[in-house]
C-alpha cells in the first residue's frame, strides 16, 4: 500500500493531468535510452497497456504495467511479453514482428 502511494505520488508529480502521454513516454524514454527509438517503442508500449485506447496511460494501466514487468508471475511477464510482440495481434509471433520489437 505504502509503494503504490509512493508511486502515485510520483506518476502525478511527472503527469499532473493523471494520465501519461505518448509524448511524455517518449520524453522520458529518450532520455533513459538515447539511442532507442523512442516513438516506435511508445507505440508498443502503448498498444500493449493502453488498454482503454485512450491514448494515454492512467495509474491504474501505469501500475499493471509496473507489476507484470517488475514483480509479476512468470505466466503474467509471459502474457505481457507475448502481446508486446504480437503486433498484429493474430495469436502469433511471426520473424518481422521480432525483428520491430
Amino acid at each position: 500500500k505504502k509503494q503504490i502511494k509512493q508511486g502515485y505520488r510520483g506518476f502525478t508529480r511527472d503527469c499532473p493531468s493523471g494520465q501519461l502521454s505518448k509524448k511524455k513516454f517518449i520524453e522520458v524514454y529518450s532520455g533513459f535510452f538515447p539511442d532507442g527509438d523512442a516513438e516506435e517503442f511508445c507505440k508498443h508500449v502503448f498498444r500493449t497497456f493502453d488498454k482503454d485506447n485512450s491514448g494515454k496511460i492512467d495509474f491504474k494501466e501505469f501500475l499493471l504495467a509496473i507489476n507484470i514487468t517488475s514483480g509479476g508471475q512468470p505466466k503474467e511477464k509471459l502474457d505481457w511479453a507475448f502481446q508486446m510482440y504480437d503486433i498484429d495481434g493474430n495469436g502469433t509471433i511471426e520473424k518481422v514482428e521480432m525483428v520491430e520489437i
